[in-house]
């Protein structure tokens, strides 16, 4: 993101550029006139309205992009479309220097300024895909010319002079820059593999025709052909650039579906569909990557399983519509309430469980009394208007050294019997290991209760 704003206030460089040289072309004609101004090939095409579109459009590039810099911008852009356009009115060919030689405004430059001009407009509404291929078309108008002059010492084809070309390129440039977190230049720019393609593609589809055509140059002798040349490549080389940016567009638009489907797929695989925490999938993958540690790195890790106290009676008082919102409620809390490292697990029913790596068996016990107070203070509105409670009995345990999951969970399993026995909404330690454990793989699983279930996989 430090990227895209430091793209973001460069667009001024180029802008500003624009800008200058404009604002120079306009003091050149005001202090030498229009009769030796036409003297000065650089100023060959220097008339005062097309200096203004250039100004205009470099302008509204400069504004932040939002708030009234943004409307201003807008309008900016419109006044350098009416100014285009005028170019192509007749009675108004005049203001333009239409019948003045080599000083007038060249109608191509005039078509690219206002479609600069459309394109400034359309990035200051927000209509940045649009208007990113408007800054396109018009960067294609000047590799026209650049190509032409690359291989005639004469512009043939379009007429337009270095100077108009220059400022046309660096307002595309600018208004590239104004968003390049958006629209095509962030396909073009991104490290997905559609971007990477897109570039190669690019490359081809530039630098191929310009190979090509020098080959057929190097065994043609007339300037005639040496100019045919040169519009045929121009004409490949823009059509390849067209080509390639909308099909990079629909290109990423699809894969952008396939990774949000993805993704749907990877969290419905991962989370319970109900609560929104891990599923027993998930648990039982981090508790291997908790046992790898603690076995590499000597860290403690406790496990919590939560049970709520008389649940039954939640469905026969509100049905399951209130069972369900008490599961949401209750998980909610419990995520609130742990650390962003520590996963919650729902293991089904009314049963969830928490993986707490780094911590001891006292950090857990003090987690696990706060757990069941935050869960008893929870309130969820019953279908008779009144308020539906809960507790929770927690059984504590911490890992021992080899210890499998099904003999961690056995042990925080017996751990929360006997916080039901002794009157429910309290936490009880896990017995330590009577036996020595059975050191294994990680293939093994908690034996499933009655109607509970446990997949037979450890990916995480």
């Amino acid at each position: 993101m430090s990227a895209v704003r430091q793209a973001i206030r460069l667009r001024l460089v180029p802008a500003l550029l624009a800008v200058a040289i404009s604002v120079a072309c306009l003091v050149a004609y005001a202090v030498l006139g229009r009769e030796q101004l036409t003297t000065l090939p650089i100023f060959a095409e220097s008339h005062p309205l097309a200096s203004l579109m250039g100004m205009l459009t470099a302008l509204a590039l400069c504004l932040p992009r939002d708030g009234v810099c943004s409307i201003i911008g807008r309008c900016l852009g419109l006044a350098t479309i009416a100014l285009a356009l005028g170019r192509f009115i007749d009675p108004l060919a005049q203001l333009y220097g239409a019948d003045y030689g080599a000083s007038a405004t060249n109608p191509f430059f005039a078509l690219m300024m206002g479609i600069l001009g459309l394109a400034v407009y359309l990035i200051s509404a927000r209509r940045v895909m649009l208007g990113q291929v408007c800054v396109f078309i018009s960067m294609l108008m000047t590799a026209f010319c650049v190509i032409d002059w690359s291989f005639s010492s004469e512009v043939t084809l379009i007429g337009m002079k270095p100077l108009g070309c220059g400022v046309g390129a660096l307002v595309a440039l600018a208004a590239l820059m104004h968003s390049p977190h958006r629209g095509i230049i962030k396909i073009l720019v991104s490290r997905q593999d559609t971007g990477h393609k897109a570039r190669i593609d690019l490359t081809v589809g530039v630098v191929g025709p310009l190979l090509i055509g020098q080959l057929h140059l190097a065994v043609a002798d007339q300037v005639a052909a040496t100019e045919q040349v040169a519009m045929i490549m121009a004409s490949i080389i823009c059509f390849n650039v067209v080509a390639i940016s909308f099909n990079t567009l629909f290109v990423e638009r699809a894969d952008i579906r396939r990774r949000n489907l993805e993704r749907r797929l990877l969290h419905q695989a991962m989370h319970d569909g109900l609560t929104g925490v891990y599923n027993r999938s998930v648990l039982k993958g981090r508790f291997l990557r908790c046992r790898k540690k603690a076995e590499t790195a000597d860290e403690p890790f406790s496990l919590l399983l939560i049970d709520l106290d008389h649940f039954k009676a939640v469905n026969d008082a509100g049905g399951h519509d209130l069972g369900d919102r008490v599961l949401v409620r209750v998980a909610q809390a419990i995520q609130a309430e742990v650390n962003r490292g520590d996963i919650v697990a729902r293991l089904g029913g009314e049963e969830f469980a928490v993986l707490l790596p780094g911590s001891s068996e006292d950090d857990a016990f003090a987690t696990a009394d706060a757990l069941r107070a935050v869960i008893a203070g929870q309130t969820v509105p019953r279908p008779d208007g009144g308020v539906q409670r809960v507790t929770a009995s927690i059984g504590v345990g911490d890992w021992s050294e080899g210890e499998a999951l099904r003999d961690l969970f056995t042990r925080c399993d017996a751990a929360l019997y006997r916080a039901k026995e002794n009157g429910r909404n309290c936490v009880e330690r896990a017995l330590a290991p009577q036996r020595p454990p059975l050191f294994d793989d990680g293939d093994r699983t908690i034996p499933p209760r009655a109607g509970d279930w446990w997949p037979d996989s450890t990916q995480a």
